[in-house]
């Protein structure tokens, strides 16, 4: 199903403001044209290819706007790539090849949640969904299977290098609105070469899943 109207403005409002603070910040060097949103529309209308899941209205809508990024340029999220729905789907195959492994009882005993019982501590959640890549196989992702004191649809931090699974966000319109805060307080620019180059003592040398942040509002 292609999606040719836009029915929420919520999306376009969070687009919005991402594009006005890379634009504003990355001017540099020509340096914005290598943030390259895609407007290639979503092919299907939620990710139907995951029994049962479907996106919540708050992405759906900011989805409707831009279906990710283009691959081949620096990722939009601090050098991480935000996944198209085609995207989503390969990276959510690539977990599925691998749940019938025994990886969960395997690494049971070093997967943790932070907080605690807000996420299930599994290596791999067929319930959990990606929306980014590091090209590492980590991932910031939907979450559609909670523990027992999480919300369905809240936003983790999730991936072959991450034991710990964290909370990053409630939901993904205040995990967007995360990301806005730190473009805007955070000293960046994009080489024309080398990517991001971030300015800041704690965050600059850190991978993007282990920023220091404020705890998460439950």
């Amino acid at each position: 199903m292609t999606v040719l109207v836009i029915q929420n403005n919520v999306g376009r409002f969070k687009w919005t403001n991402v594009g006005k603070r890379l634009s504003t910040h990355s001017l540099r060097a020509d340096s914005l044209r290598l943030i390259c949103f895609s407007r290639q529309r979503p092919r299907e209308k939620s990710p139907s290819y995951v029994p049962s899941l479907s996106f919540p209205a708050e992405v759906e809508s900011f989805y409707r706007i831009h279906n990710g990024q283009r691959l081949g340029v620096p990722g939009v999220i601090f050098g991480i790539e935000l996944l198209s729905i085609e995207r989503i789907i390969e990276n959510w195959r690539n977990w599925e090849s691998v749940s019938e492994d025994g990886l969960n009882e395997e690494f049971a005993e070093s997967m943790s949640s932070n907080p605690l019982e807000y996420i299930k501590p599994h290596y791999v959640n067929l319930r959990w969904l990606p929306l980014t890549h590091d090209q590492g196989g980590n991932h910031i992702e939907l979450d559609f299977d909670p523990g027992p004191k999480g919300t369905i649809g809240q936003i983790i931090a999730f991936g072959r290098d991450d034991d710990e699974k964290k909370l990053v966000a409630v939901s993904f319109a205040p995990f967007i609105d995360m990301f806005i805060n730190e473009l805007k307080a955070i000293d960046w620019m994009i080489h024309p070469e080398s990517g991001w180059q971030i300015d800041d003592r704690q965050r600059g040398e850190a991978h993007y899943h282990d920023w220091p942040r404020s705890r998460v509002q439950t």
